[in-house]
């Protein structure tokens, strides 16, 4: 996760037509193991970036399989094509649910990909604005898996640590910040 050869791939795979062919170096985020024991509830549908508190585009998500995991393991699923939506917003510690309750038209317009099988080593890459998450783990086995991340090299975050999974965010409140105009649906 550290060596020069890897930090060349991942940052191959950052969108160069937003970065306009701009060679940005990038910075290891974080990693960790994650257990999903047998019973665990889903992931939320939710965008790593958005969660993370960052201010640039381009931090890559490495989710790597340590054994077998099935569909009905909690396999991940993603939103197709989503990180060209931007960031749709925190979903963690939120009453508002995830983001295909947010945004429904999310999966009628842009599909959800099939649930994968991974076998152990087996890794996918998803761009931080990527909707994913996935159902709960229904069999009698854990899921066990690695995850580990890059963001580009100037890339801050605003309560500066990495660790920051949209706790400290709060929506505005009318009282003190109202609507001043909310759209018409049935007109629009």
């Amino acid at each position: 996760m550290f060596s020069q050869r890897m930090a060349k791939n991942a940052t191959r795979l950052v969108d160069r037509k937003r970065l306009k062919g701009v060679d940005i170096p990038l910075r290891y985020r974080i990693d960790m193991l994650l257990l999903k024991p047998p019973g665990a509830a889903g992931a939320t549908y939710h965008q790593d970036a958005s969660e993370h508190g960052s201010d640039r585009v381009g931090e890559l998500q490495f989710w790597l399989a340590l054994a077998e995991v099935t569909a009905e393991m909690s396999a991940m699923r993603f939103v197709n094509h989503s990180h060209r939506e931007g960031p749709l917003g925190s979903v963690f510690n939120d009453d508002k649910g995830d983001l295909l309750e947010q945004f429904p038209m999310l999966t009628s317009e842009l599909g959800l990909s099939a649930p994968f099988h991974y076998q152990p080593g087996d890794c996918t890459v998803h761009h931080g604005y990527t909707v994913h998450g996935g159902p709960e783990n229904t069999t009698d086995k854990a899921r066990w898996s690695y995850l580990f991340s890059y963001s580009p090299v100037d890339t801050r975050y605003w309560n500066g640590s990495t660790r920051n999974w949209g706790s400290e965010r709060k929506r505005l409140g009318d009282r003190d910040n109202p609507i001043v105009h909310l759209q018409d649906t049935e007109k629009a």
